[in-house]
């Protein structure tokens, strides 16, 4: 059995979408007999949130410093003691990636790279000084020598191309766990449902509250559009990152918005599935995205969603399962016509799409087999598995 370390930074909601899609990979790929084991760091909400794994819980290292950077004492002996036969690091312009390096150069350890998001322009460009800096240092070394590049999408794959890249590309979407179809609407209800009244509909947004995800531009659109949107209410639901929650609550005072956007904060586990359940449809009007794994959920509910091409799942609008949101307020504001125009069929029809869609596509089970035969591509002379390309 090959032993994997999944390197990855927090081991909770503060890691963001990682939280889910790490946690499930590492799930998926123990069910092909691979050993894979996370190493994270504790913070303030790992105790809370460490319900969520099974008996494999992350193995933990000392963090010291700035979290952002993730420097760890005692990283290089946790990981030698796990003597992993492949490192796939699960972030860049970490200190995690300068480990990672010195275990390929030390001791030919191969190293698999996700960079989730992280090469894509936008994200380049956020502060660019600093990840400059931090390039210079390791990441590009650390980058231009792995074995393998993980993609979630083809349109990671031509960023990673982009940065200058000419590695192998393993394009793998994250996955979904399907839904229990025992739990009903009216068998939960989210601790934010009385702010609701009961006649009006509910626009969800859920995940990190930060500039990319586009949620200032949404919110000015919203204020454009109240005659339009008399019947909804968009409950943005997530953890805030930066203090970017209060300026988008002092943004929705301003346009005096209070009674129809609600901050309703983090919502995991059961709590995450009952906001699912009573929402009507679904927004990431995110300018930058890996593979987001919110969206792949609410198609899981059969929710209707409205996404920006940013968010890399051209699948979405070819099968008919979501609505196009341009970056931008114009964008959202058309976006939201759109939504205030579809008849409540149409957005069955939106939900059921998205839902067929997930359960072809994105699957753990698929995700995991397909890692699976990459990490063993690169240890053996086995065929080249057809998800992964070279030019």
């Amino acid at each position: 059995m090959m032993n994997v370390a999944l390197l990855s930074g927090s081991d909770s909601r503060k890691s963001g979408g990682l939280y889910n899609s790490v946690r499930c990979l590492a799930d998926s790929l123990r069910k092909k007999q691979v050993n894979a084991r996370i190493l994270a760091h504790h913070d303030e909400f790992s105790e809370q949130d460490s319900k969520a794994y099974d008996a494999y819980a992350p193995i933990s290292y000392a963090l010291k410093g700035p979290a952002n950077f993730g420097y760890s004492p005692d990283i290089r002996r946790v990981l030698k003691e796990q003597q992993p036969d492949v490192i796939h690091t699960q972030c860049l312009w970490m200190y995690l990636s300068k480990v990672s390096l010195s275990f390929y150069q030390k001791y030919r350890t191969p190293h698999v790279i996700s960079p989730r998001g992280m090469l894509d322009p936008w994200a380049v460009r956020h502060s660019a000084w600093k990840k400059k800096l931090v390039a210079t240092w390791f990441e590009n070394k650390h980058l231009h020598s792995a074995a393998c590049m993980h993609a979630l999408c083809e349109s990671e794959a031509r960023a990673i191309r982009q940065y200058g890249l000419t590695n192998p590309i393993a394009i793998i979407p994250n996955g979904i766990s399907l839904p229990s179809t025992d739990i009903t609407r009216d068998a939960v209800e989210p601790n934010w449902r009385d702010q609701v009244p009961a006649h009006k509909k509910v626009l969800l947004f859920l995940g990190r509250i930060h500039p990319k995800k586009g949620l200032a531009s949404l919110i000015e659109a919203w204020s454009m559009d109240q005659s339009g949107m008399k019947n909804w209410c968009l409950v943005i639901a997530g953890w805030d990152e930066g203090g970017h929650r209060a300026a988008l609550e002092a943004q929705v005072r301003t346009h005096g918005l209070q009674e129809t956007i609600l901050f309703v904060g983090s919502q995991l586990g059961k709590d995450k599935a009952a906001s699912y359940l009573h929402a009507d449809a679904f927004i990431l009007p995110s300018l930058s995205e890996g593979l987001p794994m919110s969206v792949l959920e609410a198609w899981s509910y059969q929710l209707p969603v409205l996404i920006t091409p940013q968010c890399n799942l051209p699948e979405g609008f070819q099968a008919n399962a979501a609505v196009c949101v341009n970056p931008g307020v114009e964008g959202n504001g058309q976006a939201l016509q759109t939504l205030e125009q579809l008849s409540e069929s149409e957005l069955l029809s939106l939900g059921r799409n998205g839902y067929a869609l997930v359960k072809d596509k994105f699957t753990w089970t698929k995700v995991g087999s397909q890692m699976a035969e990459v990490y063993e591509w690169i240890l053996t002379d086995k065929k080249k598995p057809d998800c992964i390309i070279l030019n």
